[in-house]
């Protein structure tokens, strides 16, 4: 169906079929953006419940139903007889998680060498901007807080440097 406009403007004319498969392609356009953005959004949530599956898989805090304690050498290792080390936390996001396990637990971070400069189990820098530390931690308070512990308290929550023939649990974690 065509509309012509008057005799005295000939040149100009509007195509009503035309018009409308326009609209119905542009429809289609948005509903396929639409989807895409369905698509994109399943995917992106699939990995952050990989990730977290991932990382629930590789590490536990050990011990008996949490009861057993360790100093921080026997309990790394223990660790070390599951084939495993004591955790070393790579992001806020996973200290997070582990905080979320546990009250108090043994990591795998240490001051032994130099005090002061805190290692992880496999040798790199603990990133002290990166992760959180508990107030005023660590401190070395009394000295010989040589270890590194996970702490969640009212008013106290992060990594803190504590004593490490105090008895504690653990949280190892597992290579895949």
């Amino acid at each position: 169906m065509s509309a012509v406009l008057p005799p005295h403007q000939p040149d100009i004319s509007l195509d009503v079929q035309q018009v409308n498969r326009t609209k119905a392609g542009t429809s289609n356009q948005q509903l396929h953006s639409r989807s895409l953005g369905l698509v994109l959004l399943c995917c992106g949530l699939l990995c952050f419940i990989q990730a977290l599956l991932n990382i629930a898989l590789r590490l536990a805090p050990m011990g008996s139903s949490q009861q057993e304690r360790k100093n921080w050498d026997d309990s790394r290792r223990h660790c070390r007889q599951e084939e495993a080390d004591l955790v070393i936390i790579n992001s806020r996001a996973e200290q997070a998680f582990l905080s979320g396990l546990t009250a108090s637990a043994w990591v795998g971070m240490t001051d032994r060498d130099q005090e002061g400069t805190w290692l992880w189990v496999d040798g790199t820098a603990v990133s002290y901007d990166g992760l959180l530390w508990a107030p005023g931690q660590p401190d070395d308070s009394l000295g010989g807080e040589d270890c590194g512990e996970l702490r969640k308290m009212t008013g106290f929550n992060g990594l803190n440097d504590y004593g490490c023939n105090t008895m504690n649990v653990w949280i190892c974690e597992k290579p895949l």
